[in-house]
């Protein structure tokens, strides 16, 4: 919450330290939910469905199409691959590409850059979405989607704990909602326990 898609912390003797965080305009769960109302369901409310059908599909065929999301160069922090932040995709950019789509939603959000860039990620994740799955079946797109959830995270926590032994994880939010990530997460090698909110 609070802007953030994602914060990290470290744990030990009641103490909490912050160790990464991630903007919301990064978000896999968006990305996630993207798919939700692509597909034809209610997003932040169907989103299980999708990790149901994502079981029927299959990612073979489909790896020449990017990955929507991602990871930071050092495995850090989540990362929207759509946007091109060294190319010029910024503020002004996004203003003029929200005014032609919506010019009373940008007005309700003029004042707020992070909200903007929500808007705009929200905006180029759909369009990915019909560039690449408006001809493909829904369980190719779900198992897609299920699959770049699973390997972002998976890859995010081992970072996070790399070089630990018996780690306890904590996980909280939306996201961890779906089973199969959970599931990954659990099998990693030195994770002991895992807690889900």
């Amino acid at each position: 919450g609070d802007h953030k898609s994602h914060q990290s912390y470290v744990v030990k003797n009641g103490s909490f330290k912050k160790v990464s965080e991630s903007e919301d305009f990064n978000s896999l769960g968006l990305f996630y939910s993207c798919v939700t109302a692509f597909l034809g369901f209610k997003p932040m409310h169907h989103e299980g469905k999708i990790t149901g059908l994502a079981a029927y599909g299959k990612i073979e065929g489909l790896e020449n199409i990017p990955q929507p999301a991602g990871l930071s160069e050092d495995g850090m922090r989540l990362k929207n691959n759509l946007i091109n932040y060294k190319s010029g995709d910024n503020i002004y950019k996004i203003y003029f590409k929200l005014l032609f789509k919506s010019p009373v939603h940008l007005l309700r959000l003029i004042t707020s850059y992070s909200a903007i860039q929500f808007q705009y990620a929200l905006y180029v994740y759909n369009q990915f979405l019909k560039k690449y799955f408006s001809d493909l079946k829904r369980e190719q797109l779900a198992a897609f989607a299920q699959n770049n959830l699973e390997t972002t995270f998976v890859e995010l926590v081992k970072t996070h704990i790399k070089g630990e032994k018996n780690v306890n994880i904590c996980l909280s939010g939306g996201t961890f909602g779906n089973v199969r990530l959970n599931q990954k997460i659990m099998e990693l090698e030195n994770v002991n326990n895992v807690y889900i909110q």
